[in-house]
């Protein structure tokens, strides 16, 4: 399921100490404006997805995309693939290495 977190963005170190004992594994930020400055919440956002290595969509358009993405997948799959399960979904294109790709251009 989906889980809104919000944090104290003015002390950086409750915000660090905050994410690193959460299980935060997407951030999702659409900023109307570009930030006035690092004391900005939008950018502490951002920066704290980026500096703990947590994936950031901050674009509308790819975050409807991504959605879509995850709405079409069989139910359950988005959580067995986070968990490692296999799953039974075939893609509808063979999906090669790039090794394949640069041999076949030989």
């Amino acid at each position: 399921g989906v889980k809104v977190v919000e944090f104290d963005y003015a002390n950086r170190r409750t915000l660090r100490d905050a994410v690193a004992d959460s299980q935060i594994d997407l951030v999702v930020n659409l900023a109307q404006r570009r930030p006035a400055g690092k004391a900005d919440p939008n950018y502490a956002m951002r920066r704290m997805a980026v500096d703990f290595g947590i994936p950031l969509v901050n674009d509308q358009r790819c975050a409807e995309m991504l959605v879509d993405a995850l709405d079409a997948l069989p139910a359950g799959a988005a959580t067995a693939l986070y968990g490692k399960q296999p799953l039974n979904i075939r893609t509808p294109v063979d999906v090669k290495s790039w090794q394949q790709y640069l041999d076949m251009r030989k």
